[in-house]
């Protein structure tokens, strides 16, 4: 269920930050979500 939820919400997300930003917001956001997501590994342990 999670996984099939971040297929939709994530793509939503990540439009809604480019569509101002442009190119540049694309690339920030991965980047947020992969500092997230390596915060919540390290937080895990």
């Amino acid at each position: 269920m999670g996984a099939r939820a971040g297929q939709v919400v994530m793509p939503l997300l990540a439009g809604l930050v480019a569509a101002p930003l442009g190119p540049a917001g694309a690339i920030w956001f991965t980047c947020a979500v992969l500092l997230v997501s390596g915060a919540e590994k390290t937080l895990r342990r």
